[in-house]
């Protein structure tokens, strides 16, 4: 028997085009995208959310609390391989549920009304 860990609980980060790009082109214009906010950070735009979600704070499992201002302005090529490579993420797992980090987000928001119009989810 293994005494590898379990994760039941491991996120991953959606790389940039991760909704643009795979989605049907008929919701391509409302789909989580990552745009360059105003400081030039990287930040997921999800339509009805006000606030752009910076991807640095998406990935800042294992920084610590005095680093996470910091963290906040990385853009997507500047995070932790293993917060968006499930291969990274898995690696000292005996096994692993994955999840996407926006996509449970986006879920949450719907079911909780403060997004009710998402019909390409």
């Amino acid at each position: 028997m293994s005494n590898a860990p379990i994760s039941a609980d491991s996120h991953i980060v959606e790389p940039p085009g991760c909704y643009v790009d795979h989605i049907d082109p008929k919701w391509r214009d409302v789909a989580p995208r990552v745009e360059k906010n105003a400081k030039g950070v990287d930040a997921f735009v999800i339509d009805g959310l006000v606030n752009p979600i910076p991807i640095g704070l998406l990935a800042a499992a294992g920084i610590p609390s005095s680093g996470l201002i910091a963290a906040r302005r990385h853009s997507f090529d500047q995070i932790n391989p293993a917060a968006f490579d499930p291969l990274l993420e898995t690696q000292q797992l005996l096994c692993a549920n994955l999840r996407t980090t926006k996509g449970l987000a986006i879920l949450t928001l719907r079911r909780s009304f403060l997004i009710p119009d998402l019909d390409w989810f």
